[in-house]
Order: structure tokens, then sequence, then C-alpha cells
């Protein structure tokens, strides 16, 4: 796979009739009616057109939602996603992350290590979030699908929403993992909120633009909690925004990373396949805790 860095401002900017420049810039903004123009903007609010890492941080809750029943709040939620982003030949971009985060005490805010489950009373192991890698394409080449995002501009203000349903096998079937399985088909969904300064959005000089973002996920039990078939499902409301490094991050998340997953201290460099979730996360782990 042939792989190149994103071109430099100098060159989006030069006075060039070049095919690339005509595509998808047009009175010095990106053009966010073509395919490339979309790409270029989308890629530095989500991470940087250049082959760098940019940390994206989030802080948020996680609710017990059951039929009938006024939610509960479970955990606090803390992570992160560090991001490289990879240019293609054709204009799109591999996207290359890991993302690690932990779930807290609701009251006291510490990481927990154990959980005392309200529903079964048992002591639960807690599994923070290690997903690696969590890759994606992004964008589309000269000729591809078209690729034109939902933008909303509100004067300076740009806003993005991006809802992901989903709806696959479960990786942990009901009959192998009763306990920690909510069913043989994993159904939820993720809606996402970005927000950012349309001038630098636009803007053909900058890589890497300065973001806010919203996340909502709806899914079933976590395995951990062995839940089983349990009706409810999971709630979690998160608000982040980029970081200039880790040392912006709370200490706790800091030093349980450097000691025990310092991995995610960088971005993958290569595409590695499948995606990582939580579900495959969790039964591999099962797998090497019984030996296989």
């Amino acid at each position: 796979m042939l792989i190149r860095i994103a071109l430099t401002a100098a060159l989006l900017v030069a006075a060039s009739s070049t095919l690339a420049q005509t595509n998808y810039v047009r009175n010095g903004k990106l053009d966010l009616t073509t395919n490339r123009g979309n790409t270029e903007a989308f890629v530095k609010l989500r991470a940087s057109t250049k082959a760098e890492d940019v940390l994206t941080w989030w802080t948020g809750s996680v609710f017990a939602v059951e039929p009938g029943v006024k939610p509960v709040r479970l955990f606090g939620f803390e992570g992160f996603n560090v991001a490289r982003m990879l240019k293609l030949e054709d204009g799109s971009y591999q996207m290359l992350t890991r993302e690690f985060a932990v779930y807290r005490d609701p009251t006291t805010n510490e990481i927990l290590k154990t959980w005392k489950n309200p529903y079964t009373n048992e002591v639960n192991e807690v599994f923070h979030v290690q997903n690696d890698p969590v890759n994606h394409i992004m964008g589309a080449g000269e000729g591809g699908r078209a690729y034109i995002m939902p933008w909303v501009f509100k004067g300076n203000s740009a806003f993005l929403q991006i809802d992901v349903p989903l709806a696959y096998p479960s990786p942990l079937p009901v009959k192998d993992y009763p306990a920690e399985s909510a069913g043989d088909l994993y159904v939820g969904s993720e809606h996402f909120g970005f927000y950012a300064d349309t001038r630098d959005l636009l803007s053909p000089r900058t890589s890497n633009i300065a973001m806010e973002l919203t996340w909502t996920r709806n899914g079933p039990w976590l395995p951990w909690m062995r839940m089983g078939q349990r009706p409810g499902l999971m709630m979690f409301v998160a608000m982040g925004k980029k970081l200039s490094g880790f040392g912006e991050m709370s200490e706790d998340l800091q030093a349980l990373v450097k000691a025990k997953h310092p991995k995610f201290l960088k971005a993958p460099t290569e595409k590695v396949e499948p995606n990582a979730t939580t579900w495959n996360t969790y039964r591999a782990y099962l797998k090497e805790k019984q030996g296989g």
C-alpha cells in the first residue's frame, strides 16, 4: 500500500492550476461540495493531515437503563484515543488508532479494580477499555463513493453530527458465555458531535485544528459485569477535546497507562486487522485466563 504525507500548506495555497487543487480548494477555502474537501476537513478535525500522533480525550458517565426504572449512574468514565492519519495515493486516509478508558467510582472518582454489582451481588473484576487497533479508511479517492459530511455552520462555529447504528453477531455467544453475553446479536449505537472554528476548518493552511466533542453510546451490559440476558442496556455520555499531550490528562490515568499499558501512549504506525472492541478483547482475556 503506497502511503504519503498530506500535501503541505504551501502546496495547497500556491498559485497552481493542478487538478488536486482545483478539485477541493475554491476561493482560498476547502470546497465541502467535493470528496477531497470533505476528507481534508474531517481528517484535520478528527486528527491531523500530517502523519503525527494526535490525542483525543473524553470524560463522562455510564448509566444502567432498565425497562420501567429510572436510569442509574453506575460509573464515571474517562479515556483517550491516540490517532495517526496516513494519506493514501488516492487522497483518502488510513486512520490508525488505539484507545484506552477507565471506569471510575461514581462517588470517590477512583479508578475501579473491582465492583460490587448491585444487580447480582457478585464482586466483579473491572475490565477497562483496551481497544487496539481501531482503524478506518477516511474519505474517498477521486472517482470514489460520495464522501460529503453533514456539516452545519453558524457564524464561526462548525458543527458535525455522526450517528453509527450497530448490529452484528456478538463475539460472545450465549451458549459459550452465558454470564458474559447479553445476546447472540450485538445491538447498539454511537453518536458523535464535533465542534470547531469554521475558519480553521476551511483553511487549506491548517493541518490539525482544535476540536471539542460529545459522545453517546447505547449498548448491551458490559461482559465483565456478568449480567447475562437481563433486560436493559448501558448508556455512555461523555464530552472531550483534543489535547496537546498526555500531561493534560488525570494523573492517575497517566500513571496507570505508563505502568501497565504503555503501548497506548503512541498510535499504531501500520495497519493491523481486525479492529478490537471490548467484547472481542474481553473474550481473548477470558481465553488467556482459562489457559486457552
